[in-house]
């Protein structure tokens, strides 16, 4: 996921729809609200989470999700500006 990938948080494919993030060394805040030292287990099947005690569900309100974002947009990272300057030209 784009978002995890700014943040730099890893994340390993475990199949069967779940993924695994752990922090890293590398990530925008050293703790992330939400994330452990050990990692979580994530997906966005809502079944596979029925059947998986150890799988959090995610969706876009899941906190995670919204942390993530909201860490991104409020920095330095999530920000940009353009500008044109339209000028007559001299000859």
């Amino acid at each position: 996921m784009n978002l995890f990938d700014i943040i730099g948080i890893n994340q390993d494919d475990r199949g069967d729809n779940m993924i695994v993030l752990t922090p890293s060394d590398h990530m925008l805040v050293p703790d992330f609200p939400g994330l452990s030292e050990d990692g979580i287990t994530i997906t966005f099947d809502r079944e596979v989470a029925l059947a998986r005690e150890d799988a959090q569900f995610i969706t876009w309100e899941h906190p995670l999700i919204r942390n993530g974002l909201d860490l991104i947009l409020s920095g330095d990272t999530g920000s940009s500006t353009i500008s044109l300057l339209k000028t007559k030209r001299c000859r």
